[in-house]
């Protein structure tokens, strides 16, 4: 396996631990799983930007409890120290204010590669319509 394919396989794997720890309602391993040595953003619809790890970190609790994700076409780019996912994520239960159009979104996470592993510096997602998860007749692309 080459190292490109080696990175993109540790990215998809910090991705997938961030969802398992959202979903756990796991503030040290979120915690774990966010960068410390780069500034740090998050942004959601409808909600102001995050900035800084105690507001990317207060936000990602406060999304999730009770839900679950489905993860829908990944995709995930490795640019030296620097990493992307991009998918359709779909939100189970969970907070009743998040009204349909805010369970399922476009999703983007940057990664930075920091010494152990694969660190998230910024999340954003912007709203996907019904038919987000349908790839008749369009690109395979998220947007």
């Amino acid at each position: 396996m080459d190292t490109t394919q080696s990175d993109a396989d540790a990215v998809r794997a910090a991705n997938l631990a961030f969802y398992r720890a959202l979903e756990a309602d796991d503030p040290d391993a979120l915690a774990a799983l966010v960068a410390s040595s780069v500034p740090v953003a998050g942004i959601e619809p409808g909600q102001l930007r995050a900035s800084g790890r105690p507001a990317l970190l207060a936000a990602c609790a406060a999304q999730a409890p009770g839900a679950r994700f489905e993860l829908h076409p990944q995709q995930t780019t490795v640019l030296g120290d620097v990493a992307w996912v991009t998918l359709v994520e779909e939100r189970i239960g969970g907070d009743p204010r998040f009204d349909d159009e805010a369970r399922r979104v476009y999703r983007t996470h940057v990664f930075v590669r920091e010494g152990d592993g694969w660190k998230l510096a910024l999340r954003h997602a912007s709203p996907a319509p019904d038919d987000a998860l349908s790839t008749s007749g369009r690109s395979p692309s998220l947007h």
